[in-house]
């Protein structure tokens, strides 16, 4: 395990704990099997090996951040002026590399993209060991060099969620406290495809889509369904879409569409019937808020239900906040060393910036609020925790089975057919259903 006495991370990043998971530490992933994932969403990884990103991941020693803070020292004082270019085409498909470089390099993961500029923060907390808190952020740009894919960069063409390992950056000419994202490799995505989807609502340019096997509306780009011929007199297309591998706050990322093209045909029942289920959980999901927000509380409020609190947040643009948190709505608010979960009671302001009452949904904990006020805290929303749903959907030999218990089949050795057996509890049970194991189907 590579620890080191004199790094105590713990200490170091009090005040950045609430920004990043304990899975992002080096010092508490001794297993490499031991990955973040994304709560509520329908994760298709297999769980015998690891994925580019979490390998990479995985594989980053404390050695290689030491050594990535020691050289990033040289290029502060570095001059730099980034030519004039324009950017770059829309990609589909962007190589990646599936191992970690063998120069050093900072493992970073873009949070947010606002079609010009992006910004990537580290995955590791050890990144911000020894007063570094400086890395804690970098931004990329159509300045910046992806170096397996020569070429101006489209911005377009990355997504929240994606990974990459920078190689080198330089600072902002014009904000001298801000890194600049110089050389850096795209880490190799996670793909779905062939996600049968349909287009339920527009956010400006980019569409909201209904995807099958997510219990959450993906955003596509206008420009994909525009490409591939697809209108909006298709009823389905089909897609690939990216599922983030890592997180880098505790509301994790949504899975983006990066593909589209016609339906060949039309999809079959049981895969229909999966879309309609899919559409129905995402619908719960819709207006649920996945940006994590630093704020501070403002006051402790005497409510109907008891002690609340008081804070703001603001977006500089995207969707309207009021509507993002309405009264009923619950998040978690985390501070040093608690997580509790809340419940909104009342939010008014603008679309950009608003103030939300709010008390615990435990009354237990409205004890711990005052200890709060004044202090800095993280607020985020949770997705609905629908993922069994869509993983007990039935699957493409399930209704043959069906057919087999209740018609007949092979019997099993030394034992009576186990068809009987069903039979006779179905007709003769005092009980309304009679749960069917699928495992039991396939003992032969």
């Amino acid at each position: 395990m590579l620890v080191s006495s004199q790094h105590n991370t713990t200490a170091l990043l009090r005040g950045h704990m609430d920004t990043w998971t304990d899975q992002n530490s080096i010092m508490l992933r001794d297993d490499p099997g031991v990955v973040p994932i994304e709560q509520g969403m329908d994760v298709f990884s297999s769980e015998h090996s690891l994925s580019p990103a979490r390998q990479i991941a995985s594989t980053t020693t404390l050695q290689d951040i030491q050594a990535f803070q020691a050289i990033s020292e040289s290029w502060a004082t570095m001059a730099f002026t980034p030519s004039s270019v324009t950017r770059g085409d829309y990609k589909y498909d962007l190589k990646g590399i599936s191992q970690k470089p063998l120069e050093h390099f900072g493992l970073y993961i873009i949070k947010d993209n606002d079609g010009r500029n992006m910004i990537a923060v580290p995955y590791h907390q050890e990144m911000l060991s020894n007063g570094r808190e400086d890395l804690g952020q970098a931004m990329l740009s159509v300045f910046s060099v992806d170096l397996l894919n020569p070429g101006p960069i489209q911005p377009q063409n990355f997504y929240p969620g994606d990974a990459i390992c920078v190689m080198s950056m330089y600072v902002n000419p014009v904000f001298e406290d801000k890194w600049m994202i110089k050389n850096f490799y795209l880490v190799q995505r996670s793909l779905i495809h062939n996600c049968l989807l349909t287009q339920q609502s527009h956010l400006g340019s980019k569409p909201f889509c209904i995807v099958d096997g997510f219990n959450v509306l993906l955003a596509a780009r206008k420009w994909m369904f525009r490409d591939a011929g697809v209108t909006s007199k298709d009823l389905f297309a089909v897609g690939t879409v990216f599922q983030p591998e890592l997180e880098v706050a505790g509301c994790g990322f949504v899975p983006s569409i990066v593909q589209s093209h016609k339906v060949e045909e039309d999809p079959d029942v049981l895969r229909f019937s999966r879309f309609i289920l899919s559409g129905v959980l995402a619908m719960e999901n819709k207006n649920r808020h996945l940006t994590s927000y630093s704020t501070k509380i403002d006051a402790i409020l005497l409510t109907p239900t008891g002690r609340g609190v008081k804070f703001n947040i603001q977006k500089p643009k995207g969707r309207d906040l009021l509507c993002l948190w309405k009264r009923g709505n619950t998040f978690v608010l985390r501070g040093t060393g608690l997580s509790i979960a809340m419940e909104v009671q009342e939010a008014s302001g603008t679309s950009e910036e608003i103030w939300i009452s709010a008390c615990p949904l435990d009354p237990y904990h409205q004890n711990l609020l005052p200890e709060l006020l004044g202090s800095e805290v993280q607020v985020f929303q949770r997705l609905e925790d629908t993922k069994h749903i869509l993983e007990a959907f039935p699957t493409n030999g399930t209704p043959a089975k069906f057919l087999d218990i209740l018609l007949g089949s092979q019997t099993i050795n030394w034992r009576c057919p186990p068809q009987f057996n069903y039979f006779f509890a179905l007709v003769n049970s005092s009980y309304p259903v009679v749960a069917l194991n699928e495992k039991y189907f396939d003992m032969e």
